[in-house]
């Protein structure tokens, strides 16, 4: 998307952003439902208001780096904060069985109400919570701030935790809590996995002139839009390191993200940089 059209599409309020998708990939939605080609669990294109690529291609991927790094199984009870219209629960469906379970929470409720429509009835352990939020980006409709919710679960009850494309759309006392939360219900020595658009020493000379880029400093983050400030937020590599640990989180790994252009990153499997975390043993 070029810089001009970014700015139109950012003055928009949520809902109306989400009714342009819907006008634009309603022709490639109709083909899809007259072909029958479409994955019996991936929403119309047009419902679709999170993340870049393949729906069922990115949410699988997804799966294996946890499976790879995050000791996925079967069995594990997977936390997914900010699920979206289920793009790693639909990939988790073909993982998980009766023994584990699936819980996802989201500030957009009609990404919520079509995983409680579509998935959850063939998938009764998939459970989805609409819990609102306010958030410049998607959901101006509620006053509420992601700094006072708290996660409707029970202490140390998750075996891992996703957040994907979620804290980059954070500003950084939400990120402090939406972490703290993490560690309350991850189980002790519990994974996660999360992705920023993290700014390092390799990554910080081209931080403002990629597709995505981030001119104005906020508080102990950068931001892509002051008229959107949760549009796109980058932090330095030492401010994440921070949040982990005043969460009681260790870092276990880092796959650097080919978003900057930078060219020690270019060859990155990963858009946005991924981090897998373990709650910290007491």
């Amino acid at each position: 998307m070029s810089d001009f059209l970014r700015k139109i599409y950012y003055q928009l309020r949520p809902e109306h952003r989400l009714l342009v998708r819907k006008v634009l990939f309603s022709p490639l939605d109709i083909f899809d439902h007259i072909s029958g080609k479409r994955h019996p669990l991936r929403p119309p294109r047009g419902l679709i208001f999170t993340g870049r690529g393949d729906f069922i291609e990115t949410g699988r991927h997804f799966v294996q780096l946890l499976q790879t790094y995050s000791g996925l199984s079967s069995s594990s009870k997977v936390l997914d904060i900010g699920s979206g219209i289920g793009r790693l629960a639909v990939a988790l469906t073909e993982v998980i069985s009766a023994e584990g379970c699936y819980e996802g929470f989201d500030i957009v409720k009609t990404g919520i109400k079509w995983c409680q429509k579509n998935i959850s009835p063939k998938y009764p352990n998939f459970t989805f919570i609409h819990l609102p939020a306010r958030n410049h980006l998607y959901n101006l409709n509620t006053e509420i701030q992601s700094t006072s919710i708290r996660f409707p679960y029970q202490n140390d009850r998750f075996d891992i935790a996703v957040a994907t494309s979620v804290f980059t759309h954070m500003l950084h006392d939400e990120v402090a809590h939406y972490l703290q939360e993490v560690s309350r219900t991850l189980v002790p020595g519990g994974r996660a996995m999360f992705t920023f658009f993290c700014i390092d020493e390799r990554s910080r000379p081209y931080m403002n002139s990629a597709e995505i880029r981030f001119p104005y400093r906020h508080h102990k983050c950068y931001i892509m839009s002051e008229k959107v400030p949760e549009a796109n937020v980058a932090y330095e590599f030492e401010e994440i390191q921070n949040l982990f640990k005043n969460a009681q989180l260790t870092l276990l790994h880092r796959i650097p993200g080919r978003w900057s252009g930078a060219p020690e990153y270019a060859d990155s499997l990963e858009f946005q940089d991924t981090f897998f975390v373990c709650k910290t043993i007491i």
